[in-house]
C-alpha cells in the first residue's frame, strides 16, 4: 500500500465517519449507519494494515498514533453493530414523568433545572434504570476491544494504550491518588459550604443534587441568553480570530428532539468542516460549556493545511481537550466576567465553579484508579459485573454524596478517564504560563493569543507531557490546578 494512498483513506474514513456521529447526535438522524462507512474502508481495519505501518520511515510519535489510529478502527469494525444497537436504544428511550414520555437524552436537563429534591430522585431512580438497560452493550464493546488488543499482541488493553497513547499507568494512579488525598479537606469543606448554602440534606446528597448544584439557577440572571453569542465572539477576537468570517467552524444550535443535551464539538474535515452542536437555554452551563467546545473548535480549525493526517487528526487527546477547559474556564474568571458580562460581584459565581472543579477532578481521579485496574486484566469478564457497584462505593465516599453502580460504569465514556485526568491537569499549566509570560488578564492579550494560535497551527505535534515541559514545568501534574482551587476555596 502507498502512503499518501493510506493517508487520503484514512481523510475519507474519519471524514464520514465524524459526519455520521454529528448528524446522529445532533438529532438529525434517529439511528448511526456504520457498516457502510466501514465496508468503503476495509484495509483501514486490519491487521495486515497495522504491520504495515510498523515497516513505514516514520518517526515514532506519529508512528505511534498511526498504529492506534488502526487499532482503533479495528475495535470500531468489530463493534459497529454494538453501537449501532446502542445508539437506536438511546434515542428510543424515555421516562414517564409528569404524565408524558421524557425522552431519555432530554431527562438530564430536566434533573437539573428540578429544584425539589424528592422530584430530582424520582427522575434519577428512572433514569437510572433505562442507563443499566444500556450498560450490557457498553460492556461486550469493552471485552470487544480488550480481545482486539489480544489479537495485536498485547497482554492487555492497558498495555496497548501504554504503547499506543503513552498512558503509562503507574503515572496515572499516582496522579489520581496525590490528587484525592490533596484535596479532600478542601472539597469537603466545599461541599459543605454548598450544601448549607442550597439548604440541601447532607447526609443523603445524590449526584443528582450536585448536578443542580453546579446549574446554578440563582445565577441565570447574570448568564442571560442574548449575552453567549456575543461573549463567544469577543472571547476569539483577542485571538486575532473573527467567528463570523470562519466558513469552516459552525454553529449548530436548532432545537431538534433528539439532539444530545451536552454541547460538543465534531471534527468532520480539518480543518475545513468543524461543528459546534448545542442548545443554549442560557445559564452558566451553557456558558462553558459553549466556551469549552469553542477552545476545541479554534484548536482544530487553525490547524495548518499542510500538517500530515497524524498531526492534524490524530496525537494526545489530552490536549484538545486542555485547550477546550482553557477557554471554559473563562466563565470563572473575574475580570473575564467583569469585561464580557458586566458582573460586578462574580465571588460566589467563582466559588461554585471552583466546586464544581474540586467535584469532577474528584470523580475523574477516582474513576482513573478504577479504569487501570480493569485494564491492567487480561480476562476482565470475571469482575465486569462487581466492579460498577465497587466503583459507586469508592465513589460515595470520596465525594460524600450517593453513586449507583448503574452510573459508575467505567466503560460509559468514550474518553477515557485518563485522557481526561491529563487534559484537567495540562489546562491549568497552560493557564498559569499564560498569566506569567503575558498578564493576569491573558485572554485580552494579542501576544497570548498569537502564542495560542500558533500551537494550534502546529496541530497536535506534541503530547500534553511535552507541552507541559515547554512552558516551564517538571512534569505533567495536578500541583497547577491545586494552588488555583485552593486560592478559591480559601476566600
Amino acid at each position: 500500500m502507498d502512503f499518501s494512498f493510506f493517508e487520503r483513506e484514512a481523510e475519507a474514513f474519519t471524514a464520514a465517519l465524524n459526519r455520521e456521529r454529528y448528524l446522529y447526535r445532533a438529532g438529525v438522524k434517529p439511528a448511526l449507519e456504520l457498516e457502510p462507512i466501514y465496508d468503503r474502508h476495509p484495509e483501514l481495519c486490519s491487521i495486515d494494515t497495522y504491520g504495515w505501518l510498523h515497516d513505514q520511515p516514520l518517526e515514532a510519535k506519529p508512528l505511534r498514533w498511526l498504529l492506534d489510529f488502526v487499532a482503533s478502527n479495528m475495535i470500531g469494525q468489530a463493534t459497529w453493530r454494538m453501537d449501532e444497537q446502542l445508539a437506536e436504544a438511546e434515542a428510543r428511550a424515555a421516562v414517564e414523568w409528569d404524565g408524558a414520555a421524557l425522552p431519555f437524552r432530554a431527562a438530564s436537563l430536566v434533573l437539573v433545572n428540578e429544584p425539589d429534591a424528592e422530584r430530582r430522585h424520582a427522575l434519577e431512580e428512572l433514569v437510572r434504570a433505562e442507563t443499566g438497560r444500556l450498560s450490557r452493550l457498553r460492556c461486550d464493546r469493552y471485552l470487544a476491544a480488550v480481545s482486539i488488543a489480544g489479537e495485536l499482541g498485547f497482554a492487555d488493553y492497558g498495555s496497548m494504550l501504554h504503547e499506543l497513547r503513552g498512558l503509562e499507568p503507574a503515572v496515572l494512579v499516582t496522579a489520581a491518588r496525590t490528587i484525592l488525598e490533596r484535596t479532600a479537606d478542601m472539597y469537603h469543606q466545599a461541599l459543605s459550604d454548598q450544601s448549607i448554602h442550597h439548604t440541601l440534606d447532607g447526609e443523603d446528597l445524590w449526584s443528582s443534587d450536585l448536578e443542580w448544584v453546579r446549574r446554578g439557577t440563582e445565577y441565570d440572571g447574570l448568564f442571560p441568553a442574548e449575552y453567549l453569542l456575543p461573549a463567544l465572539h469577543g472571547t476569539v477576537a483577542w485571538l486575532g480570530l473573527r467567528l463570523e468570517e470562519q466558513s469552516n467552524v459552525r454553529l449548530d444550535l436548532e432545537s431538534r428532539p433528539l439532539k444530545s443535551a451536552c454541547p460538543f464539538c465534531i471534527p468532520i474535515a480539518v480543518p475545513d468542516e468543524i461543528v459546534i452542536v448545542s442548545t443554549p437555554r442560557g445559564g452558566r452551563l451553557d456558558f462553558e460549556g459553549l466556551l469549552q467546545q469553542l477552545g476545541r473548535a479554534e484548536s482544530l480549525a487553525t490547524v495548518d493545511r499542510t500538517q500530515p493526517f497524524s498531526h492534524r487528526r490524530l496525537g494526545d487527546i489530552a490536549v484538545r481537550e486542555g485547550y477546550g477547559l482553557l477557554l471554559r474556564g473563562m466563565a470563572s474568571e473575574p475580570a473575564w466576567l467583569g469585561w464580557r458580562l458586566e458582573i460586578d460581584d462574580p465571588r460566589d459565581v467563582i466559588r461554585l465553579a471552583a466546586f464544581e472543579r474540586l467535584y469532577e477532578l474528584r470523580r475523574v481521579a477516582a474513576a482513573v484508579l478504577c479504569e487501570q485496574e480493569l485494564h491492567a486484566l487480561a480476562e476482565p469478564e470475571a469482575v465486569l459485573e462487581e466492579l460498577p457497584e465497587r466503583l459507586a462505593e469508592e465513589l460515595t465516599e470520596l465525594l460524600g454524596v450517593r453513586f449507583f453502580a448503574e452510573e459508575s460504569v467505567p466503560w460509559a465514556n468514550d474518553l477515557l478517564a485518563a485522557e481526561r485526568l491529563r487534559s484537567m491537569m495540562l489546562e491549568p499549566q497552560i493557564r498559569a504560563f499564560l498569566k506569567h509570560e503575558y498578564d493576569e488578564e491573558w485572554f485580552r492579550s494579542e501576544r497570548a493569543g498569537r502564542f495560542l494560535v500558533d500551537r494550534w497551527r502546529e496541530g497536535n505535534r506534541y503530547t500534553a507531557d511535552e507541552l507541559a515541559r515547554f512552558m516551564g514545568f517538571e512534569r505533567l501534574s495536578g500541583e497547577a490546578w491545586l494552588e488555583q482551587l485552593s486560592e478559591v476555596v480559601g476566600v
